[in-house]
């Protein structure tokens, strides 16, 4: 189960980038093992993930974005697509395409995401099956 990131090798992922102000993250979390399948037909790894709730410009989650960390947090995890997303991510900016490219990519490293909704606090990781 995804937690804060508070103590976790997510705040030493962000502060390593350089994001002090860790204020106003509560649509990021943590999760220890998230799962991961490069492709369809290879087998599912786990990998310490930040998490980061997409919302539309009303605050209701839509998606999800994943990126797997390296376990010491100092990087990405070394796979070939450490950054996915799921969900309905377009479409939901209308006419204010700068709010919606901080919700989809400012999360990580901005720490600006609106609220996140207790379903995005639950994400079990479990992408691919």
């Amino acid at each position: 189960m995804a937690q804060a990131i508070a103590g976790t090798i997510v705040e030493t992922y962000l502060r390593k980038r350089g994001i002090m102000a860790l204020h106003g993250t509560k649509s990021l979390r943590f999760h220890p093992r998230c799962y991961y399948r490069p492709d369809a037909y290879s087998s599912t790894e786990t990998w310490p993930a930040m998490i980061a709730a997409v919302t539309d410009l009303d605050g209701n989650t839509t998606g999800a974005h994943r990126t797997w960390l390296d376990p010491s947090g100092r990087d990405k995890a070394p796979i070939d697509t450490p950054r996915r997303a799921m969900g309905n991510l377009l479409g939901n900016a209308g006419a204010d395409r700068s709010r919606r490219r901080r919700q989809l990519h400012g999360a990580a490293s901005k720490g600006r995401n609106g609220e996140m909704r207790q379903a995005a606090a639950q994400i079990s990781c479990r992408f691919g099956s």
